[in-house]
């Protein structure tokens, strides 16, 4: 890149959808893209040998070549571009194994196309996790030749390749989850236009019916219940959808736990879970970020679903809890986020599934460490619900049993008396 300009290899063989990516990037005012367009696999690498390329932008199906053979041919050629995949289709398996197979990103034709925003962001992220797998290459070279010459050291150089192997698996997972939140958003918007109209005409009507028109009155009042429901879940989506900073404010755990339950009340009763809420309507005010914290049990309550299949019983508890014994966490030394003597607010999601296995408890806040079966999730809800809890300055702690289900419990902040 020079004098701020990403020099840009677009291999596409649509006329249209090569001028929707051209005019998204053109649409950028820093850095600016300098777009060379191939329409078949051949004349892209023909570019590509040319070189002054900085990025690669690519359809898997092309006139030459299809699929992930797309991807490996271009990889066979360069090992040192960044390379972001389109697609027509949404399909997560195929974007995984193009992540596995080289790809720093994978984004949906259709998707760039209602927000071409998102590519701007991706081709801006690919470059970066570009440099950093350069880097992770000198690492490893360096790791190699430390290993002759003083083993310690070597095992140092591991460890930081291996902590930004990982960090780079997680910053691909969150432009993700910033795309499926920026849509998720947009749906939601998109959905309360037609609520609204429907809510409009139930008031519209209500006035004219006769008294003895009880049968059409009933009718209006289940239609308006179901648009408030339908309009409470929206509200719910944008909340949680919504990009915020951290702001720890004194908040009722009560009111934050009943709204991410709402986000999920359908899915308890298509599996048969039944719901204990054990929360008394006294509980006094915690530290949190309400936006955080939904994201928080939405996590916890998803993953106790998955572990109920065949039905079972979701319990969400809380209480106000005097710290009086060291623990994990709870103690005198610097580490320790709570000391002895400490009241917190202690909140437990238990559910009655399938449990974790003694030998994998430790590992479960690991990233992409899942039990969950293919398609379910990727490992990384009780990895972030766990840097979550850190930055609340809360505990997080799990206990489960194979076979008897497994307990959750949060340590939280009491807010300080009279505010902040």
């Amino acid at each position: 890149m020079t004098n701020d300009r990403v020099k840009v290899l677009l291999i596409e063989d649509s006329p249209e959808d090569a001028h929707v990516m051209q005019d998204a990037l053109a649409a950028a005012s820093e850095p600016q893209f300098e777009v060379t367009w191939a329409n078949r696999l051949s004349l892209g690498l023909e570019q590509l040998r040319g070189g002054g390329m900085d990025v690669i932008l690519t359809d898997l199906d092309l006139p030459d070549s299809r699929g992930l053979n797309t991807l490996a041919a271009i990889r066979a050629q360069t090992d040192r571009h960044p390379i972001v995949v389109l697609t027509s289709s949404d399909n997560d398996q195929l974007a995984i194994q193009a992540v596995q197979q080289g790809a720093q990103d994978y984004l949906v034709k259709g998707y760039v196309q209602v927000y071409p925003s998102l590519l701007l962001r991706a081709m801006g992220y690919a470059i970066e996790r570009n440099r950093m797998a350069q880097r992770e290459k000198e690492l490893t070279g360096a790791v190699a030749a430390a290993a002759l010459a003083e083993g310690q050291r070597a095992a140092e150089l591991d460890r930081a390749y291996q902590e930004l192997k990982q960090t780079q698996a997680l910053l691909v997972q969150a432009e993700k989850m910033a795309a499926v939140g920026q849509l998720a958003s947009g749906i939601a918007h998109e959905v309360k236009n037609p609520l609204n109209i429907i809510l409009q005409s139930i008031n519209y009507l209500e006035p004219e019916l006769k008294p003895e028109q009880a049968q059409q009155q009933e009718i209006l009042n289940v239609m308006r219940e179901a648009v408030t429901a339908a309009n409470t879940i929206i509200r719910g989506l944008l909340d949680f959808s919504k990009p915020t900073p951290l702001e720890l404010k004194p908040a009722p755990l009560r009111g934050v736990i009943e709204a991410s339950l709402v986000l999920v009340r359908k899915e308890l009763d298509a599996r048969g879970i039944r719901l204990a809420h054990e929360i008394p309507a006294d509980l006094p005010p915690v530290l949190l970020d309400e936006n955080q914290m939904k994201q928080v049990f939405l996590n916890l309550f998803l993953n106790a679903i998955h572990a109920m299949p065949q039905g079972g019983q979701l319990t969400v508890r809380a209480a106000v809890q005097d710290l009086a014994k060291p623990g994990d966490g709870v103690g005198k030394r610097a580490s320790d986020v709570f000391r002895i003597g400490d009241r917190a607010v202690a909140c437990e999601v238990a559910d009655t599934g399938t449990g974790i296995p003694k030998e994998l408890l430790p590992k479960v806040f690991t990233p992409f460490f899942t039990t969950k079966a293919p398609g379910e999730g990727v490992g990384l809800g009780l990895s972030i619900t766990k840097t979550l809890i850190d930055g609340h300055r809360g505990l997080i702690q799990i206990a489960s049993e194979e076979g008897r289900g497994t307990t959750v419990t949060l340590l939280l902040r009491l807010a300080p008396a009279g505010g902040r």
